[in-house]
C-alpha cells in the first residue's frame, strides 16, 4: 500500500491529512465519472465508476469526513492510519490510470464542488439536497421537513459540507485500456469495502441504505434502452472482478467482506429492476403508436382459452356480482379482474382491437418477472368474454405462487378484510403499511404508474383456519395501468364513488383528461394507510353514508377534508380552529409518526411540482423518491422495529 506520507508530506497534521486527501479522492471520482472521450461500449464502466464513487460519498458523509467542523467519528480516531493509508491508496490508483491512459485539459476557471449541483444530475448527485418548496416547509404539521438532524447520516446537506475546490481542467482519455480500467475498479471497490469496514455497525447499516438510495436514483434518471443496458451491465455480476491486489493482512477483512456481500446482493436486486424498465420502456414506446408496432403485438400470446377456466357459477352473474372473478385454470387458484368500460368525459373512447393490442402490451409487461419488493401477483395473461350489450370485455389473470401458504386459502381484499376480522394489532397494521409502501416506491423507482391503488386492489392470502399474514400483502388492480413513458390519462375510469373515493381529485372520473402523476398514486396510499390505521373503510371513517349517494363534487372535497383545508371566511384564526380532527384522530388512535406519514402521502403532490422552470421529471422523481424513502419507508421500518421489540 501507499506511503500517504510520501505523497502529501508529513507536514500536516493527522485530521488535516486525512481530511486533505478525502478532498483529493472527491475530486479524483468527479474527474473520472465526467471524463471525456469514453469509448461508446465502454459506457457501463463510467456508470461503474459512478457506483464507486455514491459509495466513497456514503462512507465519507457518515464518518464525518465531509462535514465543515471535520471531527471524525469515534473508531475511525483509533484506525487513523489505516484510514490515511486506504485513502491514500484511492488517490494513487486514480493518478496511475490518468498518468497512462488520459490527459487534463485546462478549463476556463476553478471552481468548488457544488453539493447542490442540479445541472448533472445523474452523474453526481450524491450531494444533491431534498428540496421542499419553501410554502410547504413552513407548515407547522410539517416538523419532519424542518427538524433534520437525524438525516444527515443518510442524505447529505450542503450547508454543513466543506468546500472543495475544483481545479480548472478535465480528464480526457487519450487511449483506453479497459482490462486495465475494469482492474482499477476492482480495486476501488475493494477500499470503499475496507473503508465501510473501519465504522461500526450502526453506522454500516446507514451507509448502506444510503448506497441503496443512491443505486435507485441512478436508475430513476435512466430512461433510454441504451442507458439502461449500460446500467444491467455495470449491475451485472462481472462488475465486482476480482483484481490482482491482495488485502493488506491489518484491514478488518471479515467487515470489508460482510460490506462487500450485502452491496452485491443490493446490485443484483437493481439489476433486475434495471432490466425491468427496459421491457418497460420497449413496451411503452409501441404503446405510444400500436399501429407501428402491430407486427410484433400480433406475436405477444397471452390470451388464455376461457374454455379452460372453472366457474363456480354462470360467468355473467359473476361479473355482475364483483369486478374479480375467482376461478380454478389447469388445477390453480386464479382470479380474473375485468377490465371496466372508460368514460367518455370528451376524451374518444379507443376501438375494442386497439383495447386489445394495448392490452397485449399490458400483460406482456405484466407476465415480465419483477422482484418480490413488487408485491404483484403472477400474471397468466387475459380473456375475452361478450358483455350483455355483445361487446367484447377483457379480463387480466392472475395467481399467486407461495410456498408458504396451504393447498386450501382464500384471496381477500383489504377492503373485506377490514369488517372480516377484528382490528389486528399495531405491529401489524404498521408492517402492512411498510410492505405497500415500499411496493409503490418499486413500482415508481422505473416510472410505473398505477392508478388504482385502493383496499380493494390490496389482495391478501387467508389460509383456511388461520389468520391472514398482513405482512405479505399482493397489489392488485391494474385496470388503469398503461405502460407509457409520458403516462398520460389517454383512457378516464367510468363513474364509481367507491374508486373515485382513493383517487387525488384530478384523477377522478369527473375531471378532464390530463396527465396522471406520480403523486396521485402516493395520494391513494396515505388514504389506504388512514384505513390501515384505524382498520375501517374510508366511508366509514368519514361517515359518508350511501356510496351511490355521492356525487363529484362531494368526492372532489375529500381531500380538503381529510387534511381540514377547507375554505372559511374571516380572520386566520378562524381557520386555524378547523384544524382536521380526522388527522387528530389517526395521531390519538396510532401516534403521530405515523399520523405524519399519512400527511405527507395526502400531501406529496404540493412536493412534486418543478421548484425551478426547468427542472426535469427526473430530477423530480428523485425528489419524491427520497420523500418516500426517508420520510415514510425508513420511518415505518423503524416504527415496525420499534413495535416488535416491545
Amino acid at each position: 500500500m501507499v506511503d500517504p506520507l510520501s505523497i502529501l508530506g508529513a507536514g500536516l497534521g493527522v485530521t488535516s491529512l486525512i481530511l486533505q486527501v478525502v478532498d483529493e479522492c472527491v475530486k479524483g471520482y468527479r474527474y473520472y465519472v465526467h471524463a471525456a472521450n469514453m469509448p461508446e461500449q465502454c459506457q457501463h464502466l463510467q456508470l461503474r465508476v459512478q457506483m464507486e464513487q455514491q459509495r466513497f460519498l456514503n462512507f465519507a458523509t457518515v464518518a464525518g469526513l465531509l462535514s465543515a467542523d471535520g471531527e471524525l467519528s469515534a473508531t475511525l480516531k483509533v484506525n487513523r492510519a489505516i484510514l490515511i493509508a486506504v485513502l491514500a491508496e484511492v488517490r494513487s490508483v486514480f493518478d496511475k490510470y490518468a498518468a497512462t491512459n488520459g490527459r487534463y485539459v485546462n478549463l476556463s476557471s476553478s471552481r468548488e464542488v457544488d453539493w447542490e449541483d442540479h445541472s448533472e444530475l445523474g452523474f453526481d448527485d450524491a450531494m444533491e439536497l431534498l428540496r421542499f418548496p419553501p410554502s410547504l416547509k413552513k407548515q407547522s404539521t410539517f416538523p419532519f421537513l424542518k427538524h433534520e438532524k437525524n438525516r444527515g447520516a443518510q442524505r447529505r446537506r450542503g450547508n454543513n459540507l466543506r468546500k472543495i475546490v475544483m481545479e480548472p481542467k478535465r480528464l480526457v482519455w487519450a487511449i483506453f485500456d479497459k482490462d486495465r480500467f475494469e482492474e482499477m475498479i476492482a480495486r476501488l471497490a475493494e477500499l470503499n469495502s475496507f473503508l465501510t469496514g473501519l465504522l461500526d455497525g450502526s453506522k454500516l447499516d446507514a451507509i448502506q441504505e444510503a448506497t441503496s438510495a443512491s443505486y435507485h436514483e441512478i436508475l430513476q434518471m435512466k430512461n433510454d434502452i441504451k442507458s439502461l443496458q449500460d446500467l444491467v451491465r455495470a449491475f451485472g455480476p462481472e462488475s465486482r472482478s476480482a483484481s490482482n491486489a491482495k488485502i493488506p493482512e491489518h484491514l478488518p477483512s471479515p467487515a470489508a467482506l460482510d460490506e462487500s456481500l450485502q452491496d452485491e446482493r443490493v446490485r443484483k436486486y437493481l439489476r433486475r429492476l434495471a432490466e425491468l424498465k427496459i421491457e418497460y420502456t420497449k413496451i411503452g414506446q409501441m404503446s405510444e403508436n400500436v399501429k407501428n408496432s402491430s407486427s410484433y403485438i400480433q406475436s405477444i400470446n397471452t390470451k388464455l382459452d376461457l374454455e379452460l377456466f372453472v366457474f363456480s357459477g354462470p360467468l355473467r352473474d359473476l361479473i355482475r356480482q364483483n369486478c374479480r372473478t375467482p376461478a380454478s385454470w389447469k388445477d390453480k387458484h386464479v382470479w380474473i379482474e375485468w377490465k371496466q368500460s372508460p368514460s367518455t368525459y370528451g376524451v374518444p373512447l379507443p376501438r375494442s382491437g386497439e383495447v386489445e393490442m394495448r392490452l397485449k402490451l399490458l400483460t406482456e409487461l405484466l407476465c415480465f418477472e419483477k422482484p418480490s419488493g413488487f408485491r404483484s401477483p403472477t400474471c397468466h395473461g387475459y380473456v375475452q368474454v361478450e358483455d350483455e350489450n355483445d361487446e367484447p370485455m377483457f379480463g387480466l389473470v392472475f395467481g399467486i405462487q407461495d410456498d408458504a401458504l396451504s393447498h386450501s386459502f382464500s384471496i381477500y381484499t383489504l377492503y373485506e378484510l377490514f369488517h372480516e376480522i377484528p382490528k389486528p394489532s399495531l405491529t401489524a397494521r404498521v408492517s402492512l403499511a411498510r410492505a405497500l409502501a415500499e411496493s409503490i416506491y418499486h413500482f415508481h423507482a422505473i416510472n410505473w404508474l398505477h392508478k388504482g391503488i385502493r383496499s380493494e386492489s390490496i389482495l391478501i392470502a387467508k389460509p383456511d383456519g388461520a389468520q391472514p399474514d398482513l405482512s405479505n400483502p399482493y397489489i392488485s388492480g391494474f385496470e388503469l395501468s398503461r405502460p407509457r413513458i409520458m403516462d398520460n390519462m389517454t383512457e378516464k375510469p367510468a363513474f364509481d364513488p367507491l374508486r373515485d373515493l382513493y383517487r387525488y381529485p384530478a384523477a377522478q372520473s369527473s375531471c378532464p383528461y390530463q396527465q396522471y402523476q406520480k403523486s396521485y398514486d402516493l395520494y391513494s396510499l396515505g388514504i389506504v394507510m388512514m384505513e390501515i390505521a384505524h382498520w375501517k373503510r374510508l366511508e366509514d371513517v368519514l361517515e359518508l353514508g350511501s356510496l351511490q349517494d355521492l356525487r363529484p363534487l362531494a368526492l372532489q372535497g375529500v381531500r380538503r377534508r381529510l387534511l381540514g383545508d377547507v375554505d372559511v371566511p374571516g380572520d386566520q384564526q378562524d381557520r386555524s380552529s378547523l384544524k382536521s380532527t380526522y388527522l387528530d384522530a389517526l395521531s390519538a388512535e396510532v401516534g403521530e409518526a405515523y399520523k405524519d406519514m399519512v400527511e405527507i402521502c395526502l400531501r406529496s403532490d404540493e412536493i412534486e411540482p418543478p421548484t425551478v422552470g426547468n427542472e426535469s421529471r427526473g430530477t423530480i422523481g428523485i425528489r419524491l423518491q427520497r420523500l418516500m424513502d426517508s420520510v415514510v419507508i425508513k420511518k415505518l421500518r423503524q416504527l415496525e422495529v420499534a413495535l416488535g421489540n416491545d
